[in-house]
Order: C-alpha cells, then sequence, then structure tokens
C-alpha cells in the first residue's frame, strides 16, 4: 500500500522543539545536530521516526490511522540512527509497540518541559554514595536522582560522581571495616569533590546517600565546608523516591530547660528514627 505524505517542516519543528533535539528513545538523550568530533557543528543525524507507520503495512502500521497520522507531531519520535533502526526491527515490534513508544515520547518530552519551566534553575552535579548495609547490596538509580531534582535543579552533568563502597569481602560489622572506609570515603572526597569546588568545575551538589551511618555522618562532614550542598533522602512512603514531600508540615522546635546540678550532658542525636530516653 502506499504511504501518507511525509513529515511537513512545521511538524518536524514542533517535534524536534519538544524534544529539545535529543534522541527521544529511553535513557538515550543523545544530542542529535552538531558533531564535536568532526567540528561539523551544523551536522543533523536525526530521524524523524513514526510510531504508527505512514505506511499501513509498515513497522506498527493500521489500515485507517497511518495515512491520518502520518504528519501529526503526536505520532513522531526524534530519533537517533541506532535507535530508529531498533524500534523499526521487525523482530521486535512485540517490545516496542504503539503504546510503549508513546509512552516513551511522553516521558522525555516531559523531561525537556520540566527542565525548562525555569531557565534560571541551578546547574548541580548529582553526588551519590552507596555501600552495603549488612547482608544487603544498595543502589541509587541515576533515573530516581533525576526525578528529585527536577525542578528546581538542572543536572549539569548525565555522569553522576559516585562514592560506591562495594566489592569488599568485609562487613559493615567486621573490624576495621570503619577506619578503612572512612579514609577511601576521605580520599575520594578530596579528589573529586573540594579540589574540583576550588576550581570552579562544580558548583552545586545533588547528595543522594545510601549507606551505613556513620560513613553518611562523615560525608556530611566533609560537605559542611561547600557552599552549594543539597540533600535528597530516601522516602518509602506515600510512595518510593528521593524527592522530598512537598506537603510537610513546617519545622517547628522546643527549648525545654534541664534540671540543674548534673556535670554529665548527653547529646541526644536521632538520624533515622526516634531514640526512646530509657535506652
Amino acid at each position: 500500500m502506499s504511504r501518507g505524505r511525509d513529515a511537513t517542516q512545521p511538524t518536524r519543528l514542533v517535534v524536534w522543539g519538544r524534544a529539545a533535539g535529543r534522541c527521544q528513545y529511553a535513557n538515550c538523550g543523545e544530542e542529535l545536530s552538531g558533531d564535536l568530533i568532526t567540528g561539523d557543528l551544523s551536522k543533523n543525524h536525526a530521524y524523524f521516526a513514526h510510531i504508527i507507520a505512514s505506511n499501513p503495512d509498515g513497522p506498527r502500521g493500521h489500515p485507517d490511522l497511518s495515512h491520518e497520522k502520518s504528519d501529526d507531531p503526536d505520532n513522531l519520535m526524534l530519533l537517533c540512527d541506532r535507535h530508529h533502526r531498533e524500534i523499526d526491527d521487525r523482530n521486535k515490534l512485540d517490545i516496542y509497540t504503539v503504546d510503549t513508544l508513546l509512552e516513551m515520547k511522553r516521558r522525555q518530552e516531559e523531561r525537556v518541559a520540566r527542565a525548562l519551566m525555569d531557565p534560571g534553575a541551578p546547574l548541580a552535579h548529582i553526588l551519590r554514595i552507596s555501600a552495603a548495609v549488612g547482608d544487603n547490596e544498595t543502589t541509587i538509580p541515576r533515573q530516581a536522582c533525576a526525578r528529585a531534582m527536577i525542578p528546581p535543579f538542572v543536572i549539569a552533568d548525565r555522569h553522576p560522581i559516585d562514592i560506591s563502597i562495594r566489592g569488599f569481602e568485609h562487613k559493615d560489622s567486621d573490624q576495621g571495616y570503619y577506619q578503612t572506609e572512612l579514609a577511601n570515603l576521605r580520599k575520594v572526597y578530596d579528589r573529586e569533590i573540594r579540589g574540583r569546588f576550588r576550581d570552579g568545575e562544580l558548583e552545586h551538589l545533588a547528595v543522594f546517600g545510601f549507606a551505613p551511618i556513620p560513613l553518611l555522618m562523615e560525608l556530611g562532614r566533609l560537605l559542611s565546608d561547600l557552599n552549594g550542598v543539597t540533600v535528597f533522602g530516601r522516602h518509602r512512603e506515600p510512595y518510593p523516591g528521593w524527592a522530598w514531600p512537598d506537603d510537610s508540615p513546617g519545622l517547628s522546635f522546643q527549648l525545654r530547660k534541664g534540671s540543674p546540678g548534673h556535670k554529665r550532658v548527653a547529646l541526644k542525636l536521632a538520624v533515622s528514627a526516634e531514640i526512646a530516653d530509657d535506652r
């Protein structure tokens, strides 16, 4: 059967603008204009790929919708060469269904819109620290960090700064664990963070941590010397994620006078749960 009309220039401009000139395949984001290696900054290596094929006999083709939606920006994705070939692979059409590609396109356009919502939003580099807690390995997905940061930040570099304490045979309960890992943490901080702040390469850090409390506390002590740090915490409720709830009650403080006559003072610091006084 015949193809529908080609996408017009106005339609292509809409698709390009919504995608911000980047591949819309999940977790790709390749910039599709210019080539920094060859120096050809005017090069355009983007593909405008139909979700419902413009030909009813094409990938995800439809007897009626193929022609009807051939020039519809909602039916076109901006893709790099590799992922254009991927989604149209005849052996993978059960994976790349119409609904799957529409959702992929929607998510990417939503991320672009959030990033551009506030053009003056500060740039922040992602800093992740992860270590096994007991017998449980931990991981902090980059996409989870991005969802928590945008807005109010724009991600400065797609490659996070990672302090990964894993792959060791000893556990956090073993003798000497903290002495070794705290020393490693300080070395990474000096190499990857403090010097880059001093040189102006880093301006703000978005910190995501999932590790034994002593390691997190030492990282907090080190980061307290920097003036651009925002800490994100892992939440299980009301839904899992790293973004701080925007409906939390305001923070309040109470000052209570203690009983006189005591010579020793205990500082009660509740980090992950309330501390019972009788303990």
